[in-house]
């Protein structure tokens, strides 16, 4: 018995430690990727669409969908643009943009936040244990909410305030 016992805990802390280096892993990749990369859904395809016609297509969204001057669109810095997932949906395919810079990120998120534009969608992209995280914590939100309060998601936080507080 003392066999099984002493097997047993020996198991527990190999997987405690597997997700915790899970874990890790994940807060690693969304350091990485999480301060310069949005996706982009919405957005038209053009038939045998390279790299480069992604980007065109992407700067060329900026200037109609989210009304940034054409000098800015040109200016935001874009390490890579391409299309991912399936196109068996009939919808087109998912744009992953790579920004050169956390600013130029947070300009197009904050023009599209501002914007508005109607089938076009900007996304920060996100991890999947994020997305999970985000996920469970929807119904802690929409109480908050119902109860008068404010609230809403950073990251993979759930941040609840009070009406009268301002701060």
């Amino acid at each position: 018995m003392k066999v099984v016992k002493g097997r047993s805990s020996v198991l527990g802390n190999y997987l405690e430690s597997k997700e915790n280096v899970e874990i890790l892993l994940d807060q690693l990749r969304s350091v990485f990727a999480r301060d310069v990369v949005d996706t982009i859904d919405g957005v038209a395809e053009i038939a045998a669409e390279n790299w480069a016609d992604t980007e065109a297509v992407v700067r060329k969204s900026f200037t109609t969908a989210l009304k940034l001057p054409e000098a800015q669109a040109n200016a935001i810095r874009i390490e890579r643009a391409h299309r991912t997932g399936s196109s068996s949906t009939g919808r087109p395919k998912t744009i992953v943009v790579r920004f050169e810079s956390y600013k130029d990120r947070d300009c197009i998120l904050q023009a599209a936040r501002k914007e508005k534009p109607r089938g076009i969608f900007v996304n920060e992209d996100l991890s999947h244990c994020v997305m999970e995280r985000r996920k469970q914590l929807l119904p802690k939100l929409r109480e908050a909410r119902s109860n008068g309060k404010i609230a809403y998601l950073v990251y993979d936080r759930l941040v609840v305030k009070d009406r009268a507080d301002r701060s």
